[in-house]
């Protein structure tokens, strides 16, 4: 299910494209079982292996995940989701090859406890050269929609290039020293429909206000002669005979 051109040039403009009916419900509902699974109890020792991080706000009678990190390399259903044929031709069309793994994380927000993600560029994290070498690949795992928190794009900000960031005070978040940009667009896509966006795009997401879980695992995918911050980035271990081994 390769990319329409018209589907490159839209990514290409806005910095961003949503594509429909990726992942096949069974993949899906198998991904989110296995969260549920490493994350009871929240700090279980997969989970903790996995990098958990909690709600800050949730309630003290019990802890809320909201986020793992370095799914692939310990679980088999999304070592598969990012090994995946069909996403990896997409990302192909976008960066190139040959492609590494860079990092994988997913995203939880609880109903009504889930928080808000602000404003920032994945690259303030991953230090990708050239950015346009790399990108991220957002799945939804559940419907991702307004009411629950779906992500939000700030269409074509990839294109005005990296603003520095800093450390939010007593949380995980980096933002931007500076934020002059227009309204953002939101991106609500059904569970098995990926996002593609590029490092450089500023994008966001708000708090979980529904009563139902918005749940994403996101692959990041680099060019192997990209340079990065990271001296050893993960990468999906592919078969001996994969086209896109590296």
């Amino acid at each position: 299910m390769p990319l329409t051109d018209a589907q490159v040039a839209q990514f290409r403009a806005d910095g961003y494209l949503v594509v429909e009916d990726v992942v096949p419900a069974t993949h899906v509902e198998e991904m989110r079982r296995r969260i549920d699974a490493v994350t009871s109890p929240a700090g279980s020792d997969v989970a903790e292996r996995m990098g958990v991080q909690l709600e800050p706000d949730a309630p003290t009678d019990g802890a809320l995940p909201r986020k793992l990190n370095e799914l692939a390399p310990h679980d088999a259903a999304f070592q598969r989701h990012a090994e995946s044929p069909e996403l990896l031709e997409m990302v192909c069309q976008l960066i190139g090859e040959p492609l590494r793994l860079y990092s994988d994380q997913a995203f939880l927000k609880p109903p009504r406890q889930g928080s808000a993600k602000p404003p920032h560029q994945d690259n303030a994290h991953f230090g990708v050269d050239p950015a346009d070498w790399g990108v991220t690949v957002w799945c939804a795992l559940d419907d991702a929609t307004v009411a629950n928190g779906c992500m939000q794009y700030f269409a074509g900000s990839h294109l005005e290039g990296a603003v520095p960031h800093v450390w939010e005070g007593g949380t995980t978040h980096l933002i931007p020293e500076r934020l002059e940009l227009p309204e953002p667009v939101h991106a609500p896509v059904r569970a098995g429909g990926v996002i593609f966006h590029h490092l450089l795009t500023f994008h966001m997401s708000a708090p979980n206000t529904s009563d139902a879980w918005r749940r994403a695992y996101a692959c990041h995918y680099i060019r192997t002669d990209a340079s990065h911050i990271d001296e050893e980035p993960i990468q999906a271990l592919l078969d001996e005979d994969h086209p896109l081994r590296v």
